[in-house]
């Protein structure tokens, strides 16, 4: 079985197999390896005020990573579709990275970038400086970790008082 998804002129998720695969521009990009779930009756207290899906995924029962019984219980077509779902919101909301855990949400826009995404070329700065700005110490440290400050211009890098 092979569905197809186009998210946007850039952003086209495959389901390959049994596996959801990201392509930008028509390249591979990356195989979805796990979607968050979580339930609403779940020991997130509902109405404590999450800024990004990073604050929410450090709260939440990681039991189902590793619990691959559970993780097959979803189906590969339903592991596609909330994919398309959330790359979609993403897109439509100008790549906002709090919608999408830091670890895929900034490789892609740096790889929209990378290929000329008017929007991208855009948004990652002001993406790094927002995250950075944040506050949020996983954030910041994989920004840091990962070389994204360096997508800053010198006048954001004077504002944190970072140098690289």
């Amino acid at each position: 079985m092979k569905e197809e998804f186009k998210i946007n002129e850039y952003i086209t998720v495959r389901l390959e197999g049994k596996v959801s695969n990201i392509y930008i521009n028509e390249k591979f990009f990356r195989q979805c390896k796990f979607l968050l779930l979580e339930s609403l009756n779940s020991k997130i207290e509902p109405n404590k005020y999450r800024d990004s899906i990073d604050e929410v995924a450090e709260s939440l029962d990681r039991t189902m990573e590793y619990n691959r019984r559970k993780v097959k219980e979803i189906s590969p077509e339903d592991i596609f579709w909330g994919t398309c779902s959330n790359l979609q919101a993403w897109s439509e909301m100008k790549y906002d990275t709090r919608l999408l855990h830091r670890n895929i949400a900034f490789p892609l826009l740096k790889e929209l970038y990378m290929v000329g995404d008017p929007q991208a070329k855009m948004v990652l700065p002001k993406e790094v400086m927002k995250r950075y700005k944040s506050g949020h110490p996983t954030v910041i440290e994989y920004l840091k970790k990962e070389g994204y400050l360096n997508y800053l211009p010198l006048e954001f890098l004077d504002k944190i008082d970072i140098y690289i």
